[in-house]
């Protein structure tokens, strides 16, 4: 029998993973949250346990195991088994405690590390017991999980009459300015851009330009460009988003077209002045993605929707296979795109997505940053694009507050946008009934090593050709 040690309740999610995944390749496995999963008789005595029923005894290493007073005793147990059995014991670590202040009943032990990918780290944990020739057993199967799936969680599992909250990708935008201007320009440029080269967000109208700046302010940046303010009118933004503008017949889809221009334009300024970099996208949009040594780890600390404190990184590497001898290393950069929504609430929409590099120059063709994209991002599961969505918004954030971006959009104007998503209550919730939904995985580690996927290896061949 293998004995899964293990924080109860912090590490109930992991142990119960790893026993589910353990009894699913035929091993016996007791644990305390599967119990009778292969008909084996409930263990009363856990010292007895661990003394006569394991082969193996696996110690699920976290913060929380690192102190609790029932794991430690567990440990001290199986620490005087190991005297008769040899590798009796294998840690396996799942989170980000110091190997300096691992318990020293575990330090000159190996480790298998669950830190960085879960189904990394059981592919490694199997190659052990498989050394080992650690025995099966028959009633530990596939279908025998699925029994005790069914049976232990049907309760749970399904629709329930119980409220759960969802975050969505919209971040509230407040505080704007009061007036919206229309400056009138002398000599204004010939060209087919929405906007002039002035340095704020700026949207052209008939021989003029629409933007948040007081003329005080705007006639000194057109002159600096060799350009003349002839006239200046002041709006009410309230007014001209609600009902256009009658005097110069702008209707209302018009005048929400401008603004929207204008606020978006503005937060991809602020996503450049923090140092992200831009990148087109088809159509002509335009993401802004994280680059190499932004940060100290290329990560971000950053507060979770449920006050937990945690970091996610923005950058990471994969090796992939030589190209005549050369090794090659491609990077990942995790980027933001925003758009404006109008309903229910005026909110940036940020929309995630991933971008190539390798010998830091990003991949030109658009069919090979998909291919890429396919191959890295398949095990991203719902988690973690949140958790890297909501890590850059705090990286935007203001250094006073983390729960605002302010967005300068002239001298003296701004807005802010909130870092917290909005959130959406739903009158029942799901619980899932299938234990393959049991995959969630901590953050990636920086560098990974691995083939690329086969389009990627026919894209490569193409270039090579």
């Amino acid at each position: 029998m293998i004995f899964i040690s293990h924080a109860t309740p912090e590490d109930n999610e992991f142990a119960r993973w790893l026993a589910l995944r353990l009894a699913k390749e035929g091993y016996p496995v007791w644990c305390d949250l599967t119990k009778l999963l292969g008909g084996e008789d409930f263990w009363k005595d856990i010292e007895f346990a661990i003394r006569k029923g394991s082969t193996k005894f696996v110690y699920v290493l976290s913060r929380h195991s690192n102190e609790k007073e029932g794991t430690l005793q567990e440990l001290s147990v199986a620490k005087q088994v190991a005297k008769t059995k040899q590798d009796f014991i294998i840690p396996v670590k799942v989170d980000d405690l110091p190997y300096s202040d691992t318990n020293i009943q575990l330090q000159r032990l190996n480790c298998v590390d669950f830190t960085s990918n879960w189904m990394t780290g059981l592919g490694k944990l199997l190659e052990k017991l498989q050394t080992d020739a650690v025995p099966k057993d028959e009633r530990f199967n596939p279908s025998s999980v699925a029994d005790w799936w069914r049976d232990q969680m049907a309760q749970q599992a399904g629709v329930r009459s119980a409220k759960e909250s969802y975050a969505s990708n919209w971040f509230k935008i407040g505080d704007l300015p009061d007036e919206i201007y229309l400056h009138s320009l002398e000599n204004e440029p010939e060209c087919a851009d929405k906007e002039l080269p002035l340095g704020i967000p700026n949207y052209r109208y008939k021989g003029g330009v629409f933007c948040f700046e007081h003329q005080k302010h705007f006639a000194k940046r057109a002159d600096e460009q060799g350009l003349s303010v002839t006239a200046s009118q002041s709006i009410s933004l309230n007014d001209f988003r609600f009902s256009g503008y009658a005097r110069l017949k702008i209707q209302k889809p018009e005048a929400r077209n401008i603004l929207t221009y204008l606020l978006r334009r503005a937060f991809e300024a602020h996503c450049l002045s923090r140092g992200l970099v831009e990148y087109t996208l088809s159509g002509e949009s335009r993401c802004f993605w994280y680059a190499d040594s932004f940060a100290e780890g290329n990560k971000i600390n950053f507060t979770h929707l449920d006050r937990r404190k945690t970091y996610r990184r923005m950058v990471g590497y994969k090796t992939l296979q030589p190209r005549d001898g050369v090794p090659r290393q491609r990077a990942w950069h995790f980027a933001i795109q925003p758009k404006v929504i109008r309903y229910p609430e005026l909110s940036f929409a940020i929309k995630s997505h991933v971008v190539f590099s390798e010998d830091g120059k990003l991949y030109e063709s658009k069919a090979r940053q998909h291919s890429a994209r396919r191959g890295q991002c398949k095990l991203w599961h719902n988690d973690t694009w949140l958790d890297r969505m909501l890590a850059a918004m705090s990286f935007l954030s203001d250094p006073s507050s983390a729960l605002f971006i302010t967005i300068p959009c002239g001298v003296e104007a701004e807005f802010s946008v909130q870092t917290t998503p909005l959130l959406f209550e739903s009158p029942v919730s799901y619980e899932p009934a299938d234990p393959g939904d049991l995959t969630d995985q901590p953050d990636e580690p920086a560098n990974e090593t691995g083939d690329d996927d086969e389009e990627e290896a026919e894209l490569d061949e193409e270039v090579a050709q």
